[in-house]
């Protein structure tokens, strides 16, 4: 991590002590809860091969870097508004007025799972924006790990010679590629430096080059950082002995169902011919947990507790698809998308280094770049 920026202790070093209730957020959060629970009450009289299900491999979807997504309290009301205007009307009123379930649809299954997925994604936004709220000034802060100045700077063509003639650009063409140049700034400094003020003294002097030159190691570290893990388990085990296998300890889980559940792990997290294999023990220190609304996390990483939201089946593909990304936490590896806190508009901004990463984004799966980076950290 560049000097001076250690994105994750400022979100929770900042965090607040109580949670803040906004009415459209725990709005659409009780509405997401009677979703899936109607849903829930429908698959009970379904035969296994006709329960209706929200994800699936096609329903994937990612926020790449060049096309953020914002969420607040504003944009989770306003969706709200609009879906209880625009859904059928007897979903409306199941959802929104608490009419008794029922478990036969007046519409096409499909069409039933289209408007409930709708609802899921607000469910979603919603849960964790309350789960973010209470740590804001640490998000705020956190718009230093904003690394799009890097990745617009590495696709502008004739850098170089912009640079040098930076002066003699138009007004839009420095404006634009100043807000690059400040931005990796913030990436080396943190956002309570003044790096307008400093990128400005260096228009004066004509010294952007240098200004460049000084902050885009510590923007491309930041970058690189991402897809690295920081902080070391100590309990895998993956020598020459068994170079084709790396053993992780994991509590034995209650019932079957979840161990089954785990295994969805060891179905990510293998390539060509190495493999993660769960070592389920009764002691084992890593071991999973389940709260209703939670956002599903890790207690830090290379953590070991892995808590899943109460709410959401099991079943669900997102819900295997999340596990696969949670473990990744454990083993070490850091989230590689970036989220911060924007107090002008007050949203919550966020996008994905790369959507086809499992770490990134939910449209994401094991890597190369995956495997390569255990074998450093743990092949011994």
């Amino acid at each position: 991590m560049p000097p001076g920026l250690n994105t994750r202790s400022i979100i929770e070093d900042n965090g607040l002590d109580k949670i803040i209730a906004e009415p459209p957020v725990e709005d659409a959060i009780v509405l997401g809860k009677r979703n899936l629970d109607w849903l829930n009450f429908i698959n009970q009289t379904r035969a296994e091969d006709q329960k209706l299900r929200l994800t699936n491999p096609s329903t994937r979807g990612g926020s790449p870097i060049d096309k953020p997504k914002k969420s607040g309290p504003t944009l989770i009301e306003a969706r709200s508004l609009e879906l209880k205007a625009t859904m059928p009307s007897f979903m409306q009123k199941i959802l929104f007025e608490n009419v008794a379930f029922t478990a036969s649809l007046p519409i096409s299954d499909e069409d039933f799972v289209i408007w409930s997925r709708k609802v899921d994604s607000l469910y979603q936004s919603a849960a964790r924006w309350k789960s973010q709220i209470p740590y804001r000034e640490g998000y705020t802060e956190y718009r230093a790990a904003d690394v799009r100045g890097l990745y617009y700077l590495n696709l502008e063509p004739d850098l170089d010679l912009k640079l040098d003639g930076f002066l003699a650009l138009s007004d839009v063409e420095q404006k634009r590629l100043g807000a690059y140049l400040i931005d990796i700034c913030f990436n080396s400094k943190g956002i309570k430096f003044d790096c307008p003020a400093e990128f400005q003294e260096a228009i004066n002097q004509n010294k952007i080059r240098s200004f460049y030159a000084l902050y885009i190691t510590d923007s491309k570290a930041l970058w690189n950082s991402f897809f690295e893990i920081p902080e070391l388990r100590t309990d895998i085990v993956w020598t020459s002995a068994q170079p084709d296998i790396a053993t992780v300890p994991f509590r034995t889980t209650p019932t079957q169902q979840l161990h089954d559940f785990m295994l969805n792990v060891e179905d990510e997290w293998k390539w060509d011919q190495w493999r993660l294999k769960l070592d389920f023990q009764p002691d084992a220190e890593a071991h999973l947990e389940f709260k209703p609304g939670v956002v599903p996390n890790v207690d830090k990483i290379a953590g070991n507790i892995i808590t899943m939201d109460e709410n959401a089946p099991l079943e669900e593909y997102e819900v295997k698809w999340t596990i696969r990304h949670e473990f990744g936490h454990v083993l070490g590896f850091p989230d590689c998308y970036v989220e911060f806190y924007e107090p002008s508009e007050n949203v919550m901004i966020s996008y994905q280094l790369d959507i086809t990463n499992l770490m990134c984004s939910r449209a994401g799966n094991l890597k190369e770049i995956h495997f390569l980076e255990m074998k450093r950290a743990y092949f011994k």
